[in-house]
């Protein structure tokens, strides 16, 4: 009860706090995609205030269905979706040719970099970040319109993500928890399975936000 604030609204740094897990920049990436979903209202404010744990923090905040929403998708997510989350996160939109007039979603190398460091912000044992940093000119292309640039495209990002799993391990284990304290990994378990049924029934993948066999809360 201590998560909702007086507008009904939940404080997302007090849902951290409940599952044992510091505020970081990756778990705002999770509302943040919820955000926009058709489930919005998620609110990460600049001001400084008391939250209801008695803990000077910034007022971040979601609705009641953004909450839903949220932790229905982190209960639900598989690799594949971990993958479009962290690429859209850190992602650009680029016309990386002068005479395409189509926008492309591209990484670069400082935005992979940026990537590193938001996902080893918490955790305690030092990874090699230079050496995971220089990675990326295995898994790059030179930029057509700029030759001092290499840019990565989604398919090459999954393959820096192979070759550096440490990356993608504070994600799960912030996936982990949530299932654990929300509903239980179990219930999770048989979710993910029925949902994948559905999805191979369907021959499509489905948005686990938005499921239409009803997969997630039925």
């Amino acid at each position: 009860d201590r998560a909702y604030g007086q507008n009904g609204n939940v404080y997302i740094e007090y849902l951290f706090h409940y599952i044992e897990e510091p505020m970081s920049t990756y778990g705002k990436w999770l509302f943040s995609a919820v955000n926009e979903s058709p489930a919005p209202d998620v609110d990460f404010g600049e001001t400084y205030h008391s939250a209801p744990s008695s803990i000077p923090t910034q007022i971040c905040t979601c609705s009641f269905s953004a909450f839903v929403h949220t932790v229905c998708f982190i209960g639900m997510m598989g690799k594949k979706e971990q993958d479009h989350l962290l690429f859209s996160a850190v992602a650009e939109s680029r016309s990386i040719d002068n005479n395409q007039k189509e926008l492309v979603k591209v990484l670069t190398e400082a935005r992979w970099e940026a990537l590193i460091l938001s996902m080893t912000e918490h955790e305690p044992i030092k990874y090699p970040i230079p050496m995971t940093v220089h990675k990326f000119w295995q898994h790059s292309h030179t930029n057509p319109s700029n030759t001092r640039e290499r840019l990565a495209f989604f398919d090459d990002f999954v393959r820096l993500l192979e070759t550096s799993p440490f990356l993608v391990f504070p994600l799960d284990r912030l996936q982990q928890k949530f299932q654990s304290k929300f509903l239980g990994c179990p219930f999770w378990a048989n979710k993910r399975t029925r949902g994948g049924a559905c999805r191979r029934s369907a021959g499509r993948n489905i948005d686990p936000r938005n499921c239409r066999y009803r997969c997630i809360c039925a």
